[in-house]
């Protein structure tokens, strides 16, 4: 055998030992990261929630109601005709509250995944920023936008009742009558426009635009794959009964 052979037989055997090797160790590697492999070829995403309302905000707020004059006329016909869309959505993230768009009632804004589309030209596993009426404000900033004359009185109040506070730590909870808020990780049947002037998809009429379904919270979210309405019950903040929400959107939106 000449030494030329030798050289190229040398090669070869190299050759298939490195492929052996290489079939053995990826054939490990896939038993080891199996779990990791089934996370990553999952076709949606999970995301961790959050929100800027912590324990401390909530024991340092005071609950205001508004009356049912501002809802008594919102149907859900009529939130279904005005409303683009109508989806079923998972909170991700309430991030904060302003008064910038509503001087009244003040709005929550964070970003709502999205699970199955009902009505309007959206895709499930997008994330779209929310806009929700009402929602934790400082007394500083509602007090901001209110009539000096009434804040004038409220202090006075506070005075004469031997009331001191931080307005900057003190928060309010604004909430109209049968109305729930956006929380994170919970999930809802929610009718929504896109606000141009704010960039986001605004929650509308009221009680009926955001109604919570009988499903657990969760600490992070993903599109839930197959998700059967029959199995599922939605809150209706009129009646403040559950009721299967597939009949619930068989009556109101599809009829």
């Amino acid at each position: 055998m000449n030494e030329k052979f030798k050289i190229i037989i040398t090669i070869l055997i190299s050759l298939l030992v490195c492929i052996e090797l290489i079939i053995i160790l990826n054939t490990k590697n896939l038993q080891k990261n199996n779990p990791i492999e089934i996370s990553k070829s999952k076709e949606y995403p999970e995301y961790k929630v959050s929100s800027f309302i912590t324990d401390e905000i909530i024991n340092n707020s005071e609950r205001i109601q508004m009356l049912g004059l501002y809802t008594q006329n919102i149907s859900p016909e009529n939130t279904k005709k005005d409303a683009e869309f109508i989806a079923i959505v998972q909170i991700i993230s309430c991030d904060y509250s302003s008064t910038e768009y509503d001087s009244v009632a003040g709005q929550t804004f964070g970003k709502m995944l999205i699970n199955n589309v009902i009505k309007g030209n959206l895709k499930p596993g997008e994330i779209l920023d929310y806009a929700a009426i009402g929602g934790y404000l400082t007394i500083e900033e509602w007090e901001s936008k209110q009539p000096e004359e009434a804040n004038q009185k409220r202090e006075y109040l506070r005075k004469q009742n031997g009331i001191t506070i931080d307005k900057s730590k003190t928060y309010m909870h604004i909430q109209f009558d049968k109305c729930i808020d956006a929380e994170e990780g919970i999930t809802y049947l929610a009718y929504f426009n896109y606000n141009k002037e704010m960039g986001k998809y605004e929650f509308i009429g009221f009680h009926n635009g955001l109604m919570k379904l009988d499903l657990t919270k969760k600490q992070s979210v993903s599109v839930i794959n197959n998700l059967d309405m029959n199995d599922v019950k939605v809150l209706n903040n009129n009646t403040r009964q559950y009721e299967n929400l597939n009949d619930y959107i068989e009556k109101n939106i599809n009829e």
